[in-house]
């Protein structure tokens, strides 16, 4: 599914800016 991947980039992206 590529939507999940997007999701999951998206969700690791704001984790690490988060971070």
């Amino acid at each position: 599914m590529l939507y999940m991947q997007m999701l999951h980039s998206i969700l690791f992206l704001v984790f690490f800016s988060f971070s």
